[in-house]
């Protein structure tokens, strides 16, 4: 096990991601202090034996990883290397879990402040890195798809995504990679998880593949775990489950030894040979383990060796977190349906055709839920617009009081509480739009038909605009677009 090891490649889902057959998983190198320059050095280190698959995300410092392994890739490693960022973890405590989201406008935000942290152009794999379950993963998909078309990122990812949730990511955008904890103690994904990324071709990427240290360090790694480490919190390093799983690691360790490798090889073993689309991405902080766990890739073992260690491994006691990160895990991983969403928020996939009235769906609410910026929003807008026609001088007096009177009608009905409230698409994160297709300009017609509502930008596509104020007279919906357009 002494020889030099050859790092193989392997092909991570059907979009053409190659990357080495053993990651690095970075989070270690800043979860406590460590020399930079060493952690720098552990990271050429990996990509000069060929482990090009680099693994980080924009929580782990925070931020402070991403860094690292900016300045480790100046000096054309960048080139080199196959690199994984990931977003959605806005704060982690081990006794309230994890915050999440996945708005849209904080995909775009996140993206642009990993990019600079790395100091890199585009990001090769993105990932979801938890499940934001208070919106559809529709609308965090679309803006991941706009980043895809933007080239800022290559590929996509999600982390601890439920099956579910992965078809629905799956249908807006191919998914890459699907990013899990996956080893000889961790095992619930083998039943759901695992056959729905490989019925759809999408590659796995095993984290913890060690059990969080637990088959590299063992007993020591238990009784020697710093105050501070977060593993002191997990249940399966805790009392009878400790004990128990003692016992099994012990049987591993024989087992290694028969063939040859350490416990750590023997296990990276076993995830390796789950198939040619597992990447795993064991973690390490020194030159010495790292070089030991990448001999993974030499040891071959047969299918009774992988009956066996299966056998050991169901005996494994603990769950994998505390019971508040547990929430944030793939079987917790749901989002509400599209369709809910729309029926909510009034967001449809044909409101961008000027005169479709047919999937106007309503939600009625009161003026007093809307804020104090936007009325002020409306009303400016009302009279930016009003100036714009009158500096034109192409409109008649006439329209301008027909369009006043309409308008100021159509607001105190909005005020009394009987408008319908409907979100509309815009191309831009901004303001609600007002828009009055229903109606017939030129008429005083007073149905409750003005539509208002925030729209996310994942779920947005061009609005047919016009600047020309006299088209108002016969067109129905014009108004929505004249003021979207000044």
């Amino acid at each position: 096990m002494g020889e030099a090891v050859v790092m193989p490649t392997r092909k991570i889902g059907c979009q053409g991601l190659q990357v080495s057959a053993i990651g690095l998983g970075c989070m270690s190198m800043s979860q406590t202090p460590k020399s930079q320059q060493e952690m720098i050095e552990l990271l050429h280190t990996a990509i000069d034996s060929g482990v090009t698959f680099l693994d980080t995300s924009d929580v782990y410092g925070p931020h402070a990883n991403e860094l690292l392994i900016g300045q480790a890739l100046k000096g054309g490693r960048r080139e080199k290397v196959q690199l994984a960022t990931k977003f959605g973890i806005t704060s982690m405590s081990l006794a309230e879990g994890l915050a999440v989201t996945g708005d849209p406008t904080y995909v775009k935000e996140a993206c642009a402040g990993s990019l600079k942290r790395l100091g890199v152009d585009f990001i090769d794999l993105y990932y979801v890195h938890r499940i934001d379950t208070t919106i559809p993963i529709e609308l965090t998909m679309e803006a991941l798809k706009e980043l895809v078309e933007e080239g800022k990122i290559k590929y996509i990812g999600l982390s601890e995504a439920s099956p579910e949730t992965i078809r629905r990511a799956h249908a807006v955008h191919p998914i890459t990679a699907v990013q899990l904890e996956w080893s000889l103690w961790t095992r619930d994904v083998e039943e759901e998880v695992i056959p729905t990324c490989r019925e759809l071709g999408i590659g796995i990427v095993p984290y913890s593949p060690l059990g969080k240290g637990f088959f590299s360090s063992g007993l020591n790694l238990a009784e020697n775990l710093a105050l501070g480490d977060f593993r002191r919190n997990i249940p399966k390093f805790q009392g009878e489950n400790l004990e128990q799983n003692m016992i099994l690691l012990e049987r591993v360790n024989k087992m290694a030894k028969k063939k040859g490798c350490t416990t750590s090889q023997l296990a990276l073993a076993w995830v390796l040979q789950q198939g040619d689309d597992v990447s795993p991405i064991p973690g390490t902080t020194k030159i010495e383990n790292f070089k030991e766990n990448i001999g993974a890739v030499s040891v071959k073992l047969t299918h009774q060796d992988m009956d066996d260690l299966e056998t050991i491994a169901s005996s494994v006691k603990g769950e994998r977190y505390p019971d508040a990160v547990m929430k944030s895990n793939w079987n917790n991983a749901n989002t509400p349906p599209l369709s809910s969403w729309k029926a909510k928020f009034g967001v449809f996939d044909h409101l961008d055709e000027p005169n479709d009235k047919a999937h106007a769906a309503s939600d009625k609410t009161e003026w007093s839920q809307i804020d104090s910026i936007f009325k002020m929003w409306i009303y400016g807008t009302i009279s930016r617009y009003l100036l714009h026609m009158i500096l034109k001088k192409n409109t008649t007096v006439r329209q301008v009081v027909v369009i006043v009177v309409i308008v100021l009608a159509k607001m105190e009905i909005v005020m009394s509480g009987e408008a319908t409230i409907v979100s509309v698409r815009c191309r831009e994160w901004m303001p609600p739009v007002v828009n009055t297709c229903g109606d017939t300009i030129g008429t005083l017609g007073l149905s409750p038909t003005i539509q208002i509502q925030r729209v996310p930008p994942s779920l947005v596509q061009p609005i047919k605009a016009t600047n020309d104020p006299t088209a108002l007279s016969s067109d129905p919906t014009i108004l929505w677009h004249a003021w979207h357009a000044f």
